[in-house]
Order: structure tokens, then C-alpha cells, then sequence
């Protein structure tokens, strides 16, 4: 992957890598690094007092520190050359420790920046995008792939530190001796050329393992959501074989990385231990005298972790190709761009929601699927409309229209004679409320899952919305009242509980638009009357839609609509239709 690539600098601009901050971790490592230069340099002069030998003058820069303070006598010329060295030792640690502090900064940003980004990125993109997804390719992506692709931007800024102190480094080894760095960066080249072709082997290997770590997170998935159904036919047996056979192909992939990885340290070691040799070599054949030989022996030495660090950085980086290609899906993908708001506000519904000839149509198993067909009929304020069809009608469809996590494919929808798609998004959605088995309950407490239609409502009004519910005398019922945990998807909870719950978390928003979507199936029929008379006096000043086949639970609307195969098939006063027609209607199927 290049260094500047488009994605790459997509990534910067999502974690907040800017420019300045790495100018700054970047002018550090130069710092440092001609700190450390300088203070191996003075080891020349060290030494000639030492050994007792007079500079030989190796080119000016040698012939420059060999002259440091020699007007002092031999002892305190030595004493202050140890000094300056050990000064500038500090200063150097100095440098180091400030662009560790810096550099560890940035990680910590970067990975934070990155996953809340990726967390944006789903909430807020379209619902059709994130229920189209693989599930287990979401979760990898969040759990797993994040984690490296943030560990490949710290990578790709050892390569800058790597580069820019080791090039210092090479221009101090320049002044020294510029045949024995010419031959170095000559070894060094084909050093690098050879670690480029055993790091290209990882890049296959890397998109494998992102792969079947994406079919991992799959069955881990089964696995939670599937706990009674497993049990129920007892397959514990077989899914634990399944998901061992995944777990081995992961280890597989993950040791067959591994393999690849371990094989470049040792053979690039072996390389720059010949290139060290062959330097010291040419050194004594070219004459050099030994205090210019060590002092540049020893910034070679400093030199050979730089150039570790680069390879090892760059390997990595082949090695997460994989993870760098999942991120960016998510990030770049163009299906996943966010809903489009339009800029008019919306506080009420004052007469109507009108659908004009609106249809939807999708692609599945590469034919087109006619969801809605010239659906027009209209949602009056004041009035509660019941939605009646079989299953694959259409009703979930006018649902998500009505939410806006789908737009239509042609018509029209208006509020009040405002096309919907032109109203604030925030608000609209703010003044709707929908009640449905879909919506799942999380691992919270009864106050907190009723609570999160209403994040900002206090303890009178989550009461409140529980009695609307029918479910204030269950609660107290329970020791810990609305304290109480549900556990995940409410697990702790009967199926009629957790669908009174559902209830109280639409009622709290006191929306403009309730929609109940089958959201009394589970209900005991005193509960469900109970309820229903709710709705009925909350209809004549709201309003209120209803997809239910439970006639009783339909009986207080006042209109009906009935779909069929995507058609609407009649649309007006309940009482413009027989009761046993719309009967025959619900008994062909489910709700969808």
C-alpha cells in the first residue's frame, strides 16, 4: 500500500492526524538523532586521548571534533569531552522521552477517533446499508480490524521517525566517511529490496485472515443470539464442531502470517550483520584511521534500529492489508452515505400525511421486488388508521417510509403538504414514536430501556409511560422496581412484559405520530383492552397507525388500510368496509 495513498489519507483526516503533530514527533527524532551524532562524533577526540594518537584529519568534520577543546591539558580535555558526550546524552533521552510521550498521545487519539468514527459511520448511515451488511464483517470490523488499522497508523509513523532520524544518522556518517556511507546505502539498498519482496508475501495472507476472522465473528454471533434454539434441538455438539472448524482456519491463517513474518527479522539480520562486516573491511583497505572507524561503526550501530524499525513498520503494514481494506469498505463504501435532512422544521401534524402513487422496489437474487405499488392514501391527524395485509404486503415498508429509513422510488410523501423528504430529519424523527417487537430491548434496567425514548425525562414521567402501559403494577411487583435488569434483549422478561416495556418507551415521547407496529401481539387480553382504550382517547388529538391481526386490537381505528402484494386495495373510513373482508385479509398470513 503506498505510503500517501488515497485511503491512507482518508485515515488521517478521520483520526485527526494533521501535519503539525507529526512535524512536531518528526523535528523530536531529529533532534535526538543529531544529538546522538554529535555526542558519538566526540568519541574521536575521546579516543586520540585515549590512545595517545594525533588526529589524522579524516575530512572536515572529523578533523572538527578531533579539535574539540584541545587546549586543555590531556586529563581535563578528556573530562569535558566526557561531559559534553553525557550532556548531550541527556538532552537526547530528553528529546526521546518527550516524542514517546507525544507518540503515545497520538495512538491513544488516532484509535479512539477511528473507532467512534466507525461507530458514527453505522449509526447514522442508512438502515438499509447496516440490515444489507454481514453482521459478523460489522463486528470484526469494530472489534477486530479497528484495533490493527490503528496499530498500522502507529506503523506508518515509525516508517516517518524511522526515515527522518535515520537520515540524520546518514548524514553524520556522510561527514565522517563518504566511501563507507556510500557503500552502506548501496547495502542497505539491496537489504531493502530484498525485505520488499519477502513482505509482499504477507498481503495475501492478511486479506485470508480478515476473511475468516469476519465468518468467526459470524458464528459467535449465532451463538449468542441462538442460545434457546440450540438447546431446544440439542446441537450443541454440531455448532461446537462448526465453530471449531472456523477457530482452526483462523490459526491457520493467523500462524501461516506468522510463519511469513518470523522468516524477515532473521534474514535481515543476517544481511546487515554482512553489510556491518563488509564496512569495517572497506574501512582498514581505504586507510581509515581507527578513531573515525569506531565513531562511525558506533552510528551504524544507531543506524541498524532505524532501519529495523522501517522494515518491521512496513511488513506490518503488508500484514494488516487486510484490515486497512475492511476499514476503508466501511469508510469509503458508497452505499453507506448518510440519509440525506432536508432544512424545513416540523413541530406538529396539523392535518394530514398524504401518499401519493408512492412505490418501492428492491433487488433480490438479481430480480426487482415491487415492495409498494402506486401506494395513495392518507394518514389523517386526530384519527387513528389501522394498516391491515398479509405477510410481504407491504405494510413494514410504510413503516420505514413513514421513519424515512427508506425513500421512495417514485411519488410522492407530504406532511401537511410539505414533501417529507424536505423536513428536518432530527425533528421529524423526534415526533414520531413506534412500538414494535423489532426494536429489542438492551441490557439496562426497566427505567433506562423506558427512558430511551426520552432520554431527558425524570422519574414522574417514566411512571408515568408505565401505567399508559400496563405495567406500573408489575413493576412494583419486583423487588427492585424500576431497577430491575432486563438482561440482553430481555432475557429476564416474559414476551408480554417485554412488549408492555416497548410500549411505555414509545409513549414517553408524547410523540405527533405513534405507530404500533404488532406491538399488542403478546399482550393478555385485559391488558390489551386496557391499552387500546388508551389509545383511543390518545388517537383524538394525535394520531395514531396500527398493524395488528388481532381485530380487537384495530377495532378503536377509526380508517383502514389494506395492502395486498404491494397494492392498496382500499383506503378510508373503517366503516366503508366489511368487517369479515378485512378478516379474510389477516387470516392469509404474518404482518410483513
Amino acid at each position: 500500500m503506498p505510503f500517501w495513498s488515497a485511503r491512507n489519507r482518508r485515515l488521517d483526516a478521520v483520526t485527526g492526524l494533521r501535519p503539525p503533530v507529526l512535524g512536531a514527533l518528526l523535528a523530536l527524532g531529529m533532534i535526538s538523532a543529531a544529538l546522538d551524532g554529535i555526542g558519538i562524533g566526540l568519541t574521536i577526540p575521546l579516543l586520540h586521548v585515549l590512545t595517545g594518537q594525533a588526529a589524522e584529519g579524516n575530512g572536515w568534520f572529523a578533523s572538527a571534533l578531533g579539535g574539540f577543546a584541545d587546549d586543555l591539558p590531556d586529563l581535563q580535555r578528556a573530562l569535558v569531552i566526557v561531559a559534553a558526550i553525557l550532556g548531550l546524552l541527556a538532552l537526547k533521552n530528553l528529546s526521546q522521552w518527550t516524542g514517546m510521550l507525544l507518540n503515545g498521545w497520538i495512538y491513544g487519539r488516532t484509535s479512539h477517533l477511528l473507532r467512534t468514527t466507525l461507530v458514527s459511520r453505522l449509526t447514522r448511515s442508512p438502515l438499509g446499508f447496516v440490515t444489507g451488511s454481514d453482521p459478523g464483517r460489522l463486528l470484526n470490523i469494530l472489534s477486530n480490524e479497528s484495533w490493527r488499522v490503528a496499530d498500522a497508523i502507529q506503523a506508518r509513523i515509525a516508517i516517518a521517525t524511522g526515515l527522518v532520524t535515520g537520515s540524520v544518522l546518514l548524514v553524520f556518517l556522510l561527514l565522517l566517511s563518504w566511501r563507507m556511507t556510500l557503500a552502506v546505502a548501496i547495502g542497505l539498498g539491496i537489504v531493502q529490496l530484498l525485505h520488499g519482496a519477502l513482505s509482499r508475501r504477507l498481503r495475501p495472507a492478511s486479506s485470508d485472515l480478515a476473511r475468516k476472522n469476519r465468518n468467526l465473528a459470524n458464528r459467535m454471533l449465532h451463538i449468542i443470539h441462538s442460545g434457546r434454539l440450540v438447546r431446544l434441538f440439542n446441537r450443541q455438539a454440531s455448532e461446537e464442531a462448526e465453530f471449531a472448524a472456523r477457530s482452526e482456519e483462523v490459526r491457520r491463517s493467523v500462524f501461516l502470517l506468522d510463519r511469513r513474518k518470523a522468516s524477515i527479522g532473521p534474514i535481515m539480520e543476517m544481511m546487515q550483520s554482512v553489510l556491518f562486516l563488509g564496512v569495517v573491511i572497506f574501512a582498514l583497505l581505504s586507510g581509515t584511521d581507527f578513531a573515525t572507524i569506531a565513531a562511525f561503526l558506533i552510528l551504524l550501530y544507531r543506524l541498524q534500529p532505524q532501519a529495523r524499525t522501517v522494515q518491521g513498520a512496513i511488513a506490518q503494514l503488508d500484514a494488516w492489508t487486510g484490515s486497512f481494506d475492511e476499514v476503508g469498505w466501511l469508510l469509503e463504501n458508497d452505499s453507506c452515505e448518510r440519509s440525506s435532512s432536508g432544512n424545513e422544521p416540523f413541530r406538529k401534524l396539523t392535518n394530514r400525511i398524504e401518499f401519493r402513487d408512492v412505490s418501492v422496489s428492491f433487488m433480490a437474487e438479481g430480480a426487482e421486488v415491487r415492495a409498494l405499488r402506486g401506494a395513495s392514501f392518507s394518514l389523517v391527524r386526530g384519527r387513528a388508521t389501522a394498516i391491515v395485509g398479509s405477510s410481504g404486503s407491504g405494510k413494514t415498508t410504510l413503516v420505514n417510509l413513514l421513519c424515512r429509513f427508506l425513500e421512495p422510488g417514485s411519488g410522492a410523501i407530504e406532511v401537511d403538504g410539505v414533501p417529507l423528504h424536505t423536513i428536518d430529519l432530527v425533528e421529524w424523527r423526534s415526533r414520531i414514536a413506534v412500538a414494535s417487537l423489532d426494536l429489542d430491548l438492551f441490557d439496562g434496567t426497566l427505567a433506562q430501556n423506558i427512558a430511551y425514548g426520552h432520554p431527558a425525562a425524570d422519574e414522574a414521567a417514566v411512571e408515568l409511560a408505565a401505567r399508559q402501559a400496563d405495567l406500573h403494577d408489575f413493576v412494583c411487583s419486583l423487588p427492585d422496581g424500576f431497577s430491575t435488569q432486563v438482561g440482553q434483549r430481555g432475557e429476564n422478561l416474559s414476551a408480554g412484559q417485554r412488549q408492555r416495556v416497548i410500549l411505555a418507551r414509545a409513549f414517553i415521547r408524547d410523540p405527533e405520530i405513534l405507530i404500533l407496529d404488532e406491538a399488542t401481539n403478546s399482550l393478555d387480553a385485559l391488558s390489551e383492552t386496557r391499552i387500546t382504550q388508551m389509545l383511543a382517547a390518545f388517537a383524538s388529538r394525535r394520531t395514531v397507525i396500527v398493524i395488528s391481526h388481532h381485530m380487537s386490537a384495530i377495532d378503536f381505528c377509526q380508517d383502514v388500510v389494506v395492502l395486498r402484494n404491494g397494492e392498496v386495495q382500499y383506503a378510508g373510513n373503517k366503516s366503508g368496509i366489511e368487517h369479515q373482508r378485512i378478516e379474510d385479509l389477516l387470516a392469509v398470513g404474518g404482518s410483513r
